[in-house]
This record gives C-alpha cells, structure tokens and sequence, in this order.
C-alpha cells in the first residue's frame, strides 16, 4: 500500500531530507507518501524531499484513481522547497493535490508525472511558484490547476 503519514490538528508538520520511492495506494485514501489535513490552521512544510514513482491506482484495470499520487493537503498552508517530484500518478494531480490550501513552492522540479487531469498539481485555494520546472509531465487537461489568487516566477 504505501506510506501514509495521516496527520490531523493545528500544529506543524516539517518533512525535510527523505525519500518517498515506489509506493502504491490502491485503496479509498488519497495520497501515497503524505497526507496532511490541518482543519484549516496547520502547516505542512516539505524540504528536500524526493517522492518518486507513487501512484494511486484502480488494482481492477490499473487506471489511475485519487487526488495526489504524492502528496495530498487539506486545509493548510504547504510549503514546498527543493524537492523533485518524479513519475508520480493519480486521477487528479499526478503530483500533489490540495483542498483549501495556500501553497508555496520554491526551487522544485515535476518530472515525467501523470493524471487524467493536472499532472503536476491541483490546488483549489492560490499557488505560489518560484524557479519550479516542469518536464514530460502528462496529462489530458493541463499540468497546472490553481483556482486563487496565484503567481508564477522563474518557472
């Protein structure tokens, strides 16, 4: 199945230097390396971190399924600097999905991920991207969707 880091409540949670390598999620839960809810207070900050190739699949027709083969947040603010996201997949968001989030993301590369929709992030609340790149990342709908406020700088 994976790792899944649950973590609930208004406190932070700082993930720095670590490795998320081939976990499959197959079953209802999204995300397969982190998923963080912080009831609209907490913080998830990642920070040279590596999630590759984590996918949440359909184990009947191995389609894809979920939001955020790596990462998904809920209700928080994420903070992402220096990590690599590569070959990563989900339904929505191939690498990272966020529901009522603020996200801020530095210095990160999305590489070779996949979704039906948003292969390298899907944010319901504003995105802030600074000196990110985007590679071969694959999907029928765009590679980012970000529906507040946003910025986008040296990517």
């Amino acid at each position: 199945v994976g790792v899944n880091i649950p973590a609930k409540g208004e406190g932070r949670l700082d993930v720095r230097d670590c490795d998320f390598l081939d976990h499959r999620g197959t079953g209802r839960a999204d995300a397969c390396a982190i998923r963080y809810s912080g009831n609209l207070l907490g913080t998830l900050s990642l920070e040279g971190c590596r999630f590759i190739r984590n996918r949440l699949e359909n184990p009947e027709n191995m389609s894809f399924r979920g939001r955020g083969g790596a990462v998904n947040a809920i209700g928080c603010e994420l903070v992402v600097t220096d990590c690599e996201f590569r070959e990563n997949a989900a339904l929505l968001g191939g690498a990272i999905a966020t529901n009522q989030c603020e996200v801020t993301i530095t210095g990160s590369e999305f590489v070779s991920n996949e979704s039906l929709a948003f292969a390298g992030m899907y944010c319901t609340g504003g995105v802030s991207l600074s000196g990110c790149g985007f590679t071969g990342n694959i999907s029928a709908s765009g590679i980012i969707e970000a529906q507040g406020p946003s910025d986008l700088t040296g990517c």
